[in-house]
C-alpha cells in the first residue's frame, strides 16, 4: 500500500467487480460510484499499456505512476509521476 489510500476517495480492484482489466466497465463503475463526470476525475495507474492505453478515449485525467521509471515517454494526454507525492501538483 505504502501508504497511499489515503490520497483517494473512491478504490475499485477488478477482482471485486468480477470484470478483468483492461475492461472500460471497471473504470465507468469507479465514475459512476462517485457521481460526477469523467474529466473530474484522475485515473491512476503504475501499468501504462493495460490501464491507461485502452482508456485512451476516455475523458479522464490519466496519470502514469513510474515508480521505477521504466519509461521515457508516455502517451499523449497521460502525465507521469515518479513518486505519489507528485500527484498534490496534479489535483
Amino acid at each position: 500500500e505504502a501508504g497511499v489510500l489515503r490520497y483517494f476517495e473512491t478504490i475499485i480492484l477488478s477482482s471485486d467487480c468480477g470484470m478483468l482489466k483492461p475492461d472500460e466497465k471497471i473504470f465507468k463503475m469507479a465514475i459512476e460510484s462517485l457521481d460526477c463526470l469523467e474529466k473530474d476525475v484522475l485515473i491512476v495507474s503504475s501499468n501504462l499499456e493495460r490501464d491507461l492505453m485502452p482508456l485512451r478515449h476516455i475523458s479522464t485525467q490519466k496519470v502514469y505512476f513510474n515508480s521505477r521509471r521504466k519509461l521515457s515517454k508516455t502517451l499523449k494526454g497521460v502525465q507521469a509521476i515518479s513518486s505519489i507525492h507528485e500527484l498534490r501538483n496534479i489535483v
